[in-house]
């Protein structure tokens, strides 16, 4: 198994309940992405954004569907509140470092779980992640 890179400077990943005002709820995992891209209309829009219906930083560790979304602005890794323009609002679930990412990303969880992603992108364009809790011992 090839050793996995260690990030000189972690990137942070968030996970957010956005409830809508309709009060139909889901949660957007966020993960920073490791530096701006040129096509972005912002540099602002660097967290790669998935729509998820569970927990991905607590057990059960299993199998989940995540979907991509628009890439949100950075200001979402520590924003919770109303969001403007009748956008709901948001409330922060877990925040964390990514600890590695090669071969797969690997999320060090601010309460100290760390949890390795593989992600497989499926025809639809969704990704099928799975996950793997990572002893405390072994690190990222």
């Amino acid at each position: 198994m090839p050793t996995p890179r260690i990030n000189p400077t972690p990137r942070r990943a968030v996970l957010l309940v956005h409830t809508l005002p309709g009060g139909a709820s889901h949660v957007d995992w966020m993960i920073e992405r490791a530096a701006a891209i040129p096509s972005a209309p912002s540099a602002e829009h660097t967290l790669c954004t998935y729509r998820v219906v569970v927990r991905v930083d607590a057990p059960p560790y299993v199998p989940f569907i995540a979907v991509p979304i628009a890439e949100h602005r950075r200001r979402y890794l520590t924003f919770e509140g109303r969001i403007t323009g009748d956008g709901g609002t948001v409330r922060r679930l877990a925040r964390g470092q990514v600890v590695n990412d090669s071969p797969a990303a690997t999320i060090r969880w601010h309460e100290g779980t760390i949890v390795r992603y593989e992600f497989e992108i499926t025809p639809d364009g969704h990704a099928l992640v799975h996950p793997t809790r990572i002893p405390e011992n072994v690190g990222g």
